[in-house]
């Protein structure tokens, strides 16, 4: 359940399943005609980001993001980009 000061506004499901050295964790939220999927996979011994892919949906219209990290670094296609949490997308940040 998705809340908004104190009313319910849509609604969210998540789950995170380990396969053998990942952790799969996907989730999906939909509030009004807006829908969200999402997987987020990690490597399982230590949750570093390897994979982020997502698809939005409002009506007709669909977007796609996908996120890969290499060599430490996320990238969208050959493109690096920044994140938001370093602690949590940056691979190179200590934990």
């Amino acid at each position: 359940m998705l809340q908004e000061r104190g009313e319910v506004v849509g609604e969210e499901s998540w789950r995170l399943e380990i396969v053998e050295d990942r952790a799969v964790f996907f989730v999906t939220h939909r509030r009004g005609n807006v829908r969200g999927d999402a997987v987020l996979t990690l490597r399982a011994k230590d949750f570093r980001p390897l994979l982020y892919a997502a698809v939005h949906r409002q009506g007709k219209d669909e977007r796609e993001i996908r996120i890969e990290w290499k060599d430490g670094r996320a990238r969208i296609g050959g493109r690096e980009i920044a994140v938001g949490d370093a602690g949590f997308f940056d691979e190179r940040f200590p934990s």
